[in-house]
């Protein structure tokens, strides 16, 4: 029987796989950062920038490193083995997903007041993976640990790092990109 962060690891795969074709190529994190450049601010073209950044980032430091034999696609096995491979500590959390979480926090902030509240991240996260706005306000309480109404930077990175790390099956981050399955 496969592992929750297994689970998860497939469901992050699923979620970066923007066009859908089993496979996770440089196109599919331009695709993302094309959806949610959509959502920034105009008056803020560095966000925008920011963000196209990360994505190339994403794939040059964290994603395509996940392509071990070399066709410039990350395959769901490839990446799911990775994963159980490097993100074995909470060490590498800083260095390999840090930046990535951090540019997708700043795009929900979208006030810059260090908090982000149900609703921008719900409209963020039907923009990003294509499901219903109302399943981003749901995931947003499982974001909101301490129950305030909005999350800051911190409870961000911590959820993450949750969903990342915890191989506990009733941890509240399990379910931040989408219900697993029981």
């Amino acid at each position: 029987m496969e592992g929750v962060r297994e689970l998860k690891y497939r469901r992050w795969f699923h979620a970066l796989d923007i066009d859908n074709d089993g496979a996770i190529t440089r196109q599919d994190a331009h695709l993302l950062a094309e959806r949610l450049t959509g959502l920034t601010n105009p008056r803020r073209p560095s966000q925008a920038q920011r963000l196209s950044e990360a994505a190339a980032n994403a794939w040059d430091r964290v994603i395509g490193r996940f392509d071990h034999n070399f066709d410039s696609r990350v395959e769901e096995e490839e990446m799911v083995a990775t994963l159980r491979q490097t993100l074995t500590t909470r060490d590498s959390y800083s260095q390999q997903l840090q930046p990535i979480i951090d540019a997708y926090f700043d795009l929900v902030d979208t006030d810059r007041d260090g908090a982000i509240g149900p609703d921008d991240y719900a409209r963020v996260y039907q923009a990003a993976t294509h499901n219903r706005a109302e399943d981003g306000a749901e995931i947003f309480d499982y974001l909101d640990l301490e129950g305030r109404g909005t999350v800051s930077r911190e409870q961000f990175h911590r959820a993450f790092t949750e969903f990342f790390y915890s191989d506990n099956p009733n941890a509240r981050a399990n379910n931040l990109l989408g219900r697993l399955p029981a």
